[in-house]
């Protein structure tokens, strides 16, 4: 196995757990979205999805502001 490769086993609800020096490593938590890729008949990709409500929540503020 390649560096930061490691073994998980999918439930019986269809979830994997990414391991959790994984999630710190690449700074996944609670609510991250992932785009899912087929690359083969036996293999995926997971990509996070960058977190845009915090983008949502600033130009909400930054709105506000322009309108007083």
């Amino acid at each position: 196995m390649s560096k930061g490769s490691r073994i998980a086993r999918i439930d019986s609800r269809g979830q994997i757990v990414i391991p959790k020096e994984l999630r710190d490593k690449l700074k996944i938590s609670e609510g991250n979205g992932f785009f899912v890729y087929e690359l083969s008949v036996d293999s995926i990709l997971l990509k996070k999805i960058p977190d845009i409500s915090v983008d949502l929540e600033k130009a909400r503020q930054k709105l506000k502001r322009l309108k007083k």
